[in-house]
């Protein structure tokens, strides 16, 4: 009894590393129990605490297992989501997923409702859209078991795996897309102003798209750093996994970066802003899109640039993998292997074309 009326009198709130919110915690039977007070005021957090404690006390708190899917929703969107540099895509399977999991227990959440939703949307989709779907629903579990501490299984993995034995669920090939250097030219010259730029600096940084539109003259986010070392003709990105590198600046780049800085706005910390707005752009693709019809060449993506300062920096200027995984930010050098393999496939076929000469 002592025990117990001690592990009642020892509660608190704190702040958790993975979220804006305070959060509370309370010992029973020897048990830590956490859980989200889902605000930013210290002062209500107490308060929330104390209402926390007494439905714990009196048998009224849920447990995971009686949440559903809306209360796990509405808790990744609003403390999960917002700590990614990637969210777009997060947002966008959640609009596909909740029809077909509303108001569901997330312990009832079954391989048939997984086989439901995979037949359904294979009809309106490929099957590496409904495995990016299938990977935030997981992640949503993750999320919950990880940060919430919610005693709940995860049905995806083990449903995924079983479809993936059966042949389904297939990736796409990677993609290999890169321009050549004529292409290269031909896009330059169908685009202008701030399009231009942020276009010339990533072919010749390699930057991902989100790094790019962050990027700012000065160091603005501490913690996040991705900006513009002009002195050290340098760039400071932190990317995924908040990896950070330098990336040198290139002539090119550098003259970009020069230009840009001549003409900053006057509040916005950004390189590349709206001039309307003085906020940083989220996404270009309408742009990119207009640049190719009237260049004439064959669709790009913004991570197709990306991959062709890669291949430059291997073919052109003789770079080893490990100094290219480097430059890019990836995890390892076999990623970067995996991805730029095929420029070894094409050297191949070449010798052997120039061979048969």
């Amino acid at each position: 009894m002592v025990e117990n009326a001690e592990e009642r009198t020892v509660a608190s709130v704190y702040k958790h590393k993975l979220s804006k919110n305070w959060w509370g915690r309370a010992y029973r039977n020897g048990k830590e129990i956490r859980v989200s007070l889902r605000t930013t005021s210290k002062v209500e957090a107490n308060k929330r605490l104390a209402q926390w404690i007494y439905d714990l006390d009196n048998g009224s708190y849920q447990t995971g297992c009686n949440y559903t899917y809306d209360q796990l929703a509405e808790l990744f969107i609003t403390e999960y989501i917002p700590t990614l540099k990637e969210q777009r895509r997060y947002v966008t399977s959640l609009r596909m997923l909740t029809p077909y999991f509303k108001g569901k227990k997330l312990d009832e959440i079954s391989g048939a409702d997984l086989w439901a939703y995979y037949s359904a949307r294979i009809l309106e989709c490929k099957e590496p859209t409904i495995n990016r779907d299938l990977a935030c629903l997981s992640s949503m579990y993750g999320f919950a078991q990880i940060n919430l501490e919610w005693d709940i299984n995860n049905p995806v993995l083990v449903w995924k795996k079983q479809q993936q034995n059966k042949g389904k669920l297939k990736e796409s090939p990677p993609r290999t897309r890169y321009l050549n250097h004529h292409e290269q030219e031909l896009l330059i010259e169908a685009t202008h102003g701030t399009f231009r730029d942020a276009l010339i600096l990533c072919l010749y940084t390699g930057l991902r798209a989100d790094e790019l539109w962050a990027l700012t003259h000065d160091p603005y986010d501490n913690e996040k750093p991705n900006h513009v070392d002009l002195y050290n003709s340098r760039l400071i990105i932190t990317g995924k996994g908040n990896k950070q590198r330098k990336v040198p600046l290139l002539p090119e780049a550098k003259e970009v970066l020069e230009r840009a800085r001549q003409v900053r706005h006057i509040t916005s910390p950004y390189v590349f802003f709206n001039p309307s707005t003085g906020t940083r752009f989220k996404d270009r693709k309408r742009g990119m899109d207009g640049a190719v019809e009237r260049a004439k060449i064959q669709r790009i993506t913004w991570h197709d640039v990306r991959r062709t300062y890669g291949c430059r920096m291997l073919n052109d200027r003789k770079l080893t993998m490990q100094e290219v995984s480097l430059l890019l930010g990836h995890s390892s050098v076999r990623v970067t292997q995996e991805r730029y393999a095929f420029l070894e496939e094409d050297k191949v076929h070449d010798k052997l074309l120039k061979t048969g000469e």
